[in-house]
């Protein structure tokens, strides 16, 4: 069997910049870490999506893997998730990691089932967590050090 790094089965993994969040009553759905792996994600916040610097970069798009990049090793650090219908139009959190699979060389399913496994995928992600108090990952550790 033949394996390749993650950078190689992947159009990009995508770290999105921290942000001042303003909330509302009334406006885009925010989503984080903790809610989107929710069966049916029901977003308790809203947030002045226009008041954050490139905003549409937050919108969660159908097709798309997102991947927890911090928390705890042995809780929701890097769980990954393909995003559906249900989650188009919310504004998502930093702390998803977008990963966009090139559909030309892995189906985008198999990647998810690949990075969910609990035997190869999730462990070989983990690994790469750095910090002590809450555990990060980058794209770039992902990218070279992931089978």
């Amino acid at each position: 069997m033949e394996y390749a790094p993650l950078a190689e089965l992947v159009e990009d993994v995508e770290e999105l910049p921290r942000f001042k969040r303003f909330y509302g009553d009334s406006n885009v759905p925010f989503v984080g870490v903790s809610e989107i792996f929710d069966v049916n994600t029901q977003p308790t916040k809203f947030v002045y999506a226009k008041l954050i610097n490139n905003w549409e970069r937050y919108i969660l798009k159908p097709g798309t893997l997102v991947m927890a990049c911090s928390g705890q090793k042995y809780g929701i650090l890097g769980r990954a998730l393909l995003l559906t219908e249900n989650h188009e139009g919310m504004f998502g959190s930093n702390h998803l990691l977008r990963i966009y699979p090139d559909v030309t060389k892995i189906r985008t399913g198999y990647l998810l089932a690949f990075l969910n496994s609990p035997t190869v995928g999730r462990p070989s992600v983990v690994r790469c967590a750095y910090g002590t108090s809450v555990p990060q990952l980058s794209p770039v550790d992902i990218n070279q050090n992931h089978p």
